[in-house]
C-alpha cells in the first residue's frame, strides 16, 4: 500500500481505506438512556465474563480514563479486584 506524506500526521493513500462494517457494543448504563435503540449490542455483564482480577485489570487498562474508576469498583463488588492490584 503506497502512501503519501502530506505534513507530519496527514497521509494520502493511493487507495483510500473504506469501512467494511461496524457495530456498537454498550454497556448497561448507555442502553438505558434514550440512544438505546442505536446500539447492535447491550451488555449487561461489566467485565464481559472476565473471572479474575487479571483479566479484569486487563479490561480496566485498555478503558477510557473516565469509566476506570466504574470498572474498579464493579471488580471489587465481584471479589475480584483489590485496591493494591496496579492498572
Amino acid at each position: 500500500m503506497n502512501r503519501k506524506h502530506l505534513g507530519r500526521q496527514s497521509v494520502r493513500f493511493d487507495f483510500p481505506p473504506s469501512i467494511l462494517s461496524y457495530a456498537s457494543v454498550v454497556g448497561k448504563k448507555e442502553g438505558e438512556g434514550p440512544l438505546a435503540a442505536y446500539f447492535d449490542q447491550i451488555s449487561t455483564d461489566t467485565h464481559f465474563g472476565q473471572t479474575t482480577w487479571e483479566k479484569a485489570e486487563a479490561l480496566i487498562n485498555v478503558a477510557h480514563p473516565d469509566f476506570r474508576e466504574d470498572l474498579i469498583k464493579e471488580a471489587e463488588k465481584m471479589h475480584i479486584w483489590r485496591r493494591s492490584n496496579k492498572i
